[in-house]
């Protein structure tokens, strides 16, 4: 909790825009009836980047 309310933390901006993003995306999948996982994508991201942020990693690399 400590982390995600410290003031000094870059990341917690950009976090919460790309999970209300998510959730976003969720929703309009809900509201359709149904899930489509590259509409879901589409929206998730088209409503970080319309907020200057970058998209949340569906894909990430694992190394």
């Amino acid at each position: 909790m400590a982390k995600v309310h410290n003031p000094a933390n870059s990341a917690v901006e950009e976090q919460a825009v790309q999970v209300e993003s998510i959730v976003e995306g969720l929703q309009s999948q809900l509201w359709a009836g149904g899930f489509n996982l590259d509409d879901f994508i589409d929206a998730a991201n088209t409503a970080c980047l319309a907020r200057g942020k970058p998209p949340f990693d569906f894909n990430p690399r694992v190394a």
